[in-house]
């Protein structure tokens, strides 16, 4: 049940400015280092390669993780 956890997580971690944007995290999965609408434009922003990056989903849609 890992991956259940990890996803609780990311859900307390984003609110709506991060929603439907590219957000760069630690490799921890604790931090959030940045967000932008373009991900070339954050990887730029972002001045660590130990970093993670997700698009967040629109908390108004239904997902699920495979």
């Amino acid at each position: 049940m890992k991956n259940l956890s990890n996803q609780q997580h990311f859900h307390k971690m984003f609110n709506k400015e991060h929603e439907g944007k590219w957000v760069a995290i630690s490799s921890d999965h604790k931090k959030i280092i940045g967000y932008s609408s373009n991900l070339q434009s954050l990887a730029k922003q972002v001045e660590t390669d130990d970093v993670v990056y997700l698009k967040v989903p629109l908390s108004d849609v239904r997902y699920a993780f495979c």
